[in-house]
């Protein structure tokens, strides 16, 4: 039995790793794209996911996919487009929806399924280190 924390009840208490949380974030973002719903809960949970994946595969000295778009994305902007761009501000702009839905900031407009698409790709990319 739980230990009792105030409210009488009692509640379900067990261990958590962030490896568990993570592929329960990206299973349930996957299920929520298929259905065809709610692409921000999509987007917030598959870039959760994203976050501890690549947490992760940096501390066993891997990458992920975050880690190549601040790197590929500054060439391409000062290639294409004659802008520099720092992986700072690489990472702030693939990270936009994302952070608007978590810190709810000015009026964002995106494409949501397209993000969540993104995002999605992104999680999955990181779940599956590069080595």
């Amino acid at each position: 039995m739980a230990p009792d924390r105030g409210g009488g009840a009692d509640i379900c208490v067990a261990d958590h790793n962030h490896l568990s949380a993570a592929h329960s974030q990206l299973l349930q973002a996957l299920r929520l794209y298929e259905e065809g719903e709610d692409y921000q809960s999509v987007i917030t949970l598959a870039g959760a996911a994203e976050e501890i994946f690549g947490r992760l595969s940096r501390k066993m000295g891997l990458g992920c996919a975050l880690d190549r778009l601040t790197a590929t994305l500054p060439m391409i902007s000062e290639r294409f487009l004659q802008q520099e761009l720092g992986t700072r501000e690489a990472a702030k702009s693939v990270n936009r929806a994302k952070n608007w839905l978590k810190h709810g900031e000015e009026p964002l407009s995106f494409d949501a399924k397209f993000e969540a698409e993104d995002m999605l790709d992104r999680a999955i990319q990181c779940h599956q280190p590069v080595r």
